[in-house]
């Protein structure tokens, strides 16, 4: 009986080799899915901390003043802050300016000691002491310095140690001076009488500590203490929130996906075995027997599908990422594949598929073999009531959960897993409201399409209206397709163009050049403008200071901003502002955003407290400055309002060049770039910078941050891929007595292959019309979480809608030439 049993399983997969195969290759592909999934979910927070530790060491938290406050840091004041249990090591941080001879100027100054800690935060790896100092790359350059050379600091000399990296994400680098805690010390003392242990000190927690809950309890010691915890980076907390909304919809969508690729192709499969199951009940057989048989196949299946699916997705975690590489020429900061993680949700997914495969088949076995063949002619998987019933409980179930979410949650974690369930139930509703309404929105194309396609295309669609509830999963495997793509690959624009938005604000224009020299420079300043605008191909050149802080007064309230000087008349000409007529002395130009907080209009007199000297918060001076423009945002600064350099009262002791903006006849600006680089012969200091080359840093940059996104969405689109065209080919193989009726109807081989062509591109068409409405929809659910500018990448949606239909040509066009050359009585037999 064994034997017998065994041999009905195995004979059932040679008699239906085809079924057998797309079965196994539909398991094959949700097991690639899934575990790639599983394997970048685990990956992703690694290489979030990776990037985190690259930043900040291992720092966790730093605790200092800010400098305006004028308070320091002493040992009753820093034991009190290392006290908790919690705190594992900590490294003070003495921040100054010192002079450097070479330059005639004070550069940021850094003194710390020679831990663990403070070297990884600061990425240096020699001790030094003494008069040793440790340097950036640019200063290197700036003063022709190598290692082992001497370098002039306060009139003594220092030995250079070590030469660091710069820290440059594709903006400007600043120069670094790092020496001695002690020595630093030493020097403020002198200057001072001040004994300071440190302007902050680096933190490092226990594992599991509660930063915050930490951050808290020092705040305790003293309320106007500044603490920055490593996690509260912007940058990164916009990264990490980007990177928990990507996981939770992109975990959702596989799920989604895999069990419609598994649902669409098992029933080509459970067809076949219900007809089996009729004939064998009818010749005596136990549902208990047909059920081990069907527990013999479909472990079988799982077993051959999830071993393939680990092998393709170990195949493609290295291949894709190794194309990659090669496709952008860089080392990018790719993971390896955790086979650990991979083999537990390979067994974890087996079970889950095996009872997928197992339950509606033992349902089968219970049933008499007259409802079996009922069922099998069944064309509705659902009623039409049911299913705009559920959809519209969804969507309305998702309206109120992204309302309350929005409302009722202040932000966090919570409120991005609360919006993503909100975008997640609408987009569920969505796909179930579509089957619902398309029978009747195609019904009104038939007759375009008859006068515009012929009478195959038109029996095409007639025939395929009835079974479009049936084959929904179809059109939903494209549409998740589409909805991955356009979720997926607009994030990545999105962020990448954020990125290039803030560069180009720092670059109005082509070249700018960065001041390293200090106040040395503001002596020059003029000189250096008139010898860059007698080199062939400039067309204007224009200079802003470092921001200044100031206190605006009004109604007796006193508010900080920050202004910067700049050639007002020079920007106007290079065309970076609009002209403005400077009837009085004090004329200022401020931003909308200040002007709006502060209800400041054209023309009105600002009351601003200056500061000559910020150290001394109490020397200050007033100006009344009127107001001669009023700007969405300032070229190339972040500062609050603009001064003209020929504006004396707004002058204070710590008043530098800190850019120039050059404009260029020729948008490449190579050449001039070559003379720039010679002025530094006689302008020591200078670092030249084009937005071209930093643009290119920045993309290499976000390709070595986000390889890991782009890797796992390649992948989960080329298996998606796979299984979408493994789903059609099973839905045309299952018709092959419908082609046969028409070929026996005098519809010629070529006719057969534009029915096929038609249906396939019509699934093809509609799953990508309803992934784009669906995708677009959930992409600007995103504003609910962050509130940027979207950018949709059109270009992405267009290559993979030419894919598909380009794909279904190569495959379809000679699949339909084959199935119209077969046996035409040998297909009309065919009982599917």
């Amino acid at each position: 009986m064994i034997n017998s049993i065994i041999g009905l399983a195995f004979r059932f997969f040679r008699v239906n080799k085809f079924i057998t195969s797309s079965s196994i290759l539909s398991i094959m592909l949700t097991f690639t899915l899934i575990i790639t999934m599983a394997v970048f979910s685990s990956n992703a927070q690694k290489s979030l901390e990776i990037q985190m530790s690259k930043l900040y060491g291992n720092m966790n938290l730093s605790v200092g003043y800010n400098p305006e406050q004028h308070k320091v840091i002493n040992k009753s004041l820093l034991n009190q802050i290392i006290s908790s249990k919690e705190i594992i090591q900590s490294s003070s941080v003495l921040i100054n300016h010192l002079h450097v001879d070479g330059l005639d100027s004070s550069l940021y100054t850094l003194g710390v000691g020679n831990d663990p800690l403070v070297k990884s935060h600061y990425h240096f790896s020699r001790n030094i002491q003494g008069n040793e100092v440790i340097i950036n790359q640019t200063l290197a350059q700036t003063l022709n310095l190598t290692e082992g050379k001497t370098l002039l600091l306060e009139n003594k000399k220092f030995t250079i140690k070590e030469i660091i990296a710069d820290s440059n994400s594709g903006g400007t680098t600043s120069a670094i001076l790092i020496v001695p805690w002690g020595t630093l010390k030493k020097i403020e003392f002198q200057k001072t009488g001040i004994l300071n242990e440190a302007t902050y000190v680096l933190i490092q927690t226990a594992e599991k500590t509660d930063n915050y809950e930490l951050a808290n309890s020092i705040h305790r010691i003293d309320q106007e203490l500044r603490i920055d915890i490593a996690e509260q980076d912007p940058f990164l907390q916009k990264n990490m929130k980007s990177l928990r909304f990507l996981i939770i919809t992109i975990s959702f969508l596989i799920l989604l996906v895999t069990s419609l690729i598994i649902i669409s192709n098992l029933q080509a499969f459970m067809y076949k075995y219900k007809h089996e199951f009729a004939v064998m009940r009818s010749f005596g057989a136990k549902s208990t027997d047909l059920f081990k048989i069907i527990l013999l196949q479909s472990s079988l299946l799982n077993i051959c599908g999830a071993t393939l699916g680990y092998i393709v997705s170990l195949i493609f975690n290295t291949v894709s990422q190794q194309g990659l590489q090669k496709i952008f020429s860089e080392s990018l900061a790719t993971t390896q594949f955790n086979h650990g993680y991979a083999l537990v949700t390979t067994l974890i997914s087996m079970v889950f598929v095996e009872c997928f495969m197992l339950i509606p088949a033992y349902r089968s076995t219970k049933i008499l073999p007259l409802k079996i063949m009922q069922d099998n002619e069944q064309n509705e998987f659902t009623s039409k009531q049911g299913l705009s019933k559920a959809g519209k409980i969804f969507c309305i179930t998702g309206i109120v959960v992204m309302i309350w979410a929005k409302v009722m949650m202040n932000g966090g974690d919570t409120q991005t897993l609360g919006i993503a369930v909100a975008i997640i139930l609408t987009m569920v509703g969505l796909f179930l409201l579509f089957p619902v309404y398309l029978p009747q929105l195609l019904s009104f194309t038939l007759l375009p399409i008859r006068k515009s396609l012929g009478n195959y295309s038109f029996i095409a669609v007639k025939n395929t209206i009835p079974q479009i509830r049936k084959n929904t999963f179809i059109i939903l495997i494209i549409a998740v397709t589409m909805v991955i793509t356009i979720f997926g690959a607009s994030l990545m624009k999105t962020i990448q163009n954020n990125e290039q938005s803030y560069l180009e604000s720092q670059y109005p224009t082509n070249i700018v050049i960065s001041n390293r020299a200090g106040k040395n420079l503001n002596e020059n300043y003029k000189k250096l403008v008139k010898d860059i605008k007698q080199i062939p191909g400039v067309e204007g050149a224009s200079t802003v200071s470092v921001a200044n802080s100031a206190s605006l007064i009004k109604n007796n309230k006193k508010t900080d901003f920050v202004y910067s000087f700049t050639d007002l008349n020079e920007m106007a000409n290079q065309g970076l502002l609009p002209h403005i007529t400077q009837t009085q002395e004090n004329n200022i130009i401020i931003t909308k955003k200040i002007a709006k907080e502060h209800n400041l209009n054209l023309h009105e007199t600002m009351e601003i407290n200056i500061y000559p000297d910020f150290k001394d918060a109490t020397n200050t001076s007033t100006v009344f400055a009127k107001i001669a423009g009023i700007y969405d945002q300032l070229p190339g600064t972040f500062a609050d309002a603009y001064v003209d350099w020929g504006e004396p009262n707004f002058l204070t002791n710590y008043t530098i060049v800190e850019r120039v903006f050059i404009s260029t006849v020729d948008p490449n600006p190579n050449k001039v770039v070559v003379s720039l680089e010679e002025l530094k012969q006689k302008y020591a200091g200078l670092q030249v910078d084009t937005l071209t080359n930093s643009l290119e840093q920045s993309n290499k940059s976000f390709y070595q941050r986000w390889a890991i996104f782009i890797t796992v969405i390649i992948v989960i689109l080329l298996s998606v891929m796979l299984g979408v065209f493994s789903t059609l080919i099973s839905n045309v193989y299952s018709k092959r007595k419908e082609f046969a009726i028409l070929r026996n109807l005098s519809v010629t081989g070529k006719g057969i292959v534009q029915i096929i062509l038609t249906q396939v591109v019509l699934y093809i068409v509609l799953g990508v019309c309803i992934g784009f409405i669906v995708g677009i929809a959930l992409l600007y659910g995103l504003k609910f979480i962050d509130l940027t500018a979207i950018r949709v990448n059109y270009l992405a949606i267009i290559s993979v809608t030419a894919v598909l239909l380009i794909s279904s040509f190569i495959i379809f066009v000679p699949y339909g030439r084959h199935l119209s050359k077969r046996n035409l009585p040998k297909e009309l037999a065919e009982k599917s």
